[in-house]
């Protein structure tokens, strides 16, 4: 009985000794670990301060450079309606105007030769064509 029991005492004195060196083991690694991120992670640490000071200004000039491109956006939009108003349509009116009195012109000018006007005989073309299934330019 006494041999077991010198026995049990051996085997657990093994391990706690094992169990010492592996606790040692990791404190050593973990010192070392702690040590490489001071030297690799701090210098990085201490440059992002200065980083952080330069953010403001960034940001104001971004929002500057959004508030031009806005002023400059509202600024195409009046002169597209400007534009618009005052030469677009005015161009619309005289064509349309024109339009008008060439189609006038042709329908008296039919009606003084007794025959159709080009506009008409078009229609015409056209209108027999879709009946008959062929296309007429």
């Amino acid at each position: 009985m006494e041999t077991a029991r010198d026995l049990s005492i051996i085997i657990l004195a093994v391990f706690a000794i094992i169990q010492a060196l592996a606790i040692t083991a990791l404190a050593v690694a973990l010192f070392l670990l702690v040590r490489t991120l001071q030297r690799k992670v701090m210098p990085v640490l201490d440059r992002v301060p200065p980083l952080i000071d330069q953010v403001p200004p960034i940001l104001e000039t971004a929002q500057r450079s959004v508030q031009a491109v806005e002023r400059a956006a509202h600024r195409v939009e009046v002169a597209a309606a400007i534009s618009s108003e005052k030469v677009v349509k005015p161009i619309i009116t005289i064509a349309s105007f024109f339009a008008g009195a060439r189609a006038t012109v042709q329908a008296l000018a039919a009606v003084i030769t007794g025959g159709q006007s080009d506009g008409q005989e078009a229609s015409q073309r056209r209108t027999e064509g879709e009946e008959k299934g062929t296309p007429v330019p």
